[in-house]
Formats: structure tokens, C-alpha cells, sequence
């Protein structure tokens, strides 16, 4: 697996196939799978928001080949790179990015994704744990932990500049 951050157009099969994603503005996250001879088994792109930096920087796979991604992004992202739409709307593009969690079947299908707005600043990793994934990260400022509609504000003790675990 890989993951990471691309510009422009770029081609995700390493071998004589094409698979083509096209980039906007600063920075475009995507995340693929290779097989153990280097063939591309899938590759999925997303085209940030023009301004932004979207980047997908952790991932993590249980057992069963099931993949999770997490990064972060600016604007509005459409986190389903089939036909679906599971749109989710970050931060504004010229303010801290907020933080996106993907889980994905092994052969590449969208589950769900999650995402957490961050007044000042929020980053993510997964850790993969036997048949559990854990998600781990720090922030600052204040921020809703609840993926869902519920409500489970969190304000970082420190001051400016530093940040809370969780």
C-alpha cells in the first residue's frame, strides 16, 4: 500500500497500463495497492480543492486485507472515489486542514469515511492491532471527537502552539 500527496496528472500503474488522475491546485491525496511483483491491483485519487493540501499519510490493514487511511483536507471532499458520494466539508483552504479517516475492503471498495473539522489544527494515524484498529492523534484548540451527530467537544489544556493527545 501507499498513500501520499501528488500534482498535476499523474499515471498510478507502474506497469504498460494506464491508470490517469488529474490534480488540482497544491496538492491531490491518493492511496493504492500494489501486488507483491509491483502490478497495480487499484489505485483510488482525489482532487483537492484548488487551493489546498489534501494528504493521506497513514494507513493501517487488519487481517483480512481490510485498509484504513487517514490525512487531512481542506474545503469540500467527496471521500467515495467509486460513483457514491460521501462528500464531507473540512476547513475553509487557507486554514488548518481537518482530519479524514477512509476504510476501504482489501480489493479497494469504499466502506465509509469520517472526518473531524478542527478549529486550530488536528492530525490522525492508524495502528493496525491484531484484528483492531486504533485511532491515535493530537489537536489544539477545540474539537468534536464525534464522527456522528452527536456532540463530544474536546479543548486542548495547553496554550498556542501545543497539543493534547488522544
Amino acid at each position: 500500500l501507499t498513500s501520499g500527496i501528488y500534482r498535476g496528472n499523474v499515471d498510478f500503474d507502474p506497469g504498460p497500463g494506464v491508470q490517469m488522475a488529474q490534480g488540482l491546485g497544491f496538492g491531490n491525496m491518493y492511496l493504492s495497492k500494489l501486488d507483491a511483483t509491483g502490478q497495480l491491483l487499484w489505485a483510488h485519487a482525489w482532487p483537492g480543492f484548488q487551493a489546498s493540501g489534501d494528504f493521506l499519510y497513514s494507513i493501517a490493514t487488519l487481517p483480512d486485507a481490510t485498509v484504513f487511511a487517514a490525512g487531512t483536507f481542506r474545503g469540500m471532499l467527496d471521500l467515495d472515489p467509486g460513483p457514491g458520494i460521501d462528500e464531507h466539508v473540512g476547513s475553509e483552504p487557507n486554514s488548518q486542514p481537518a482530519a479524514v479517516l477512509m476504510r476501504f475492503a482489501g480489493d479497494g471498495t469504499y466502506a465509509w469515511g469520517r472526518s473531524w473539522p478542527a478549529e486550530r489544527s488536528m492530525l490522525l494515524d492508524v495502528v493496525a492491532l491484531d484484528d483492531r484498529v486504533l485511532v491515535v492523534g493530537a489537536f489544539r484548540g477545540t474539537i468534536d471527537l464525534d464522527p456522528g451527530p452527536g456532540l463530544d467537544e474536546r479543548t486542548s489544556s495547553g496554550p498556542n502552539g501545543a497539543y493534547d493527545a488522544f
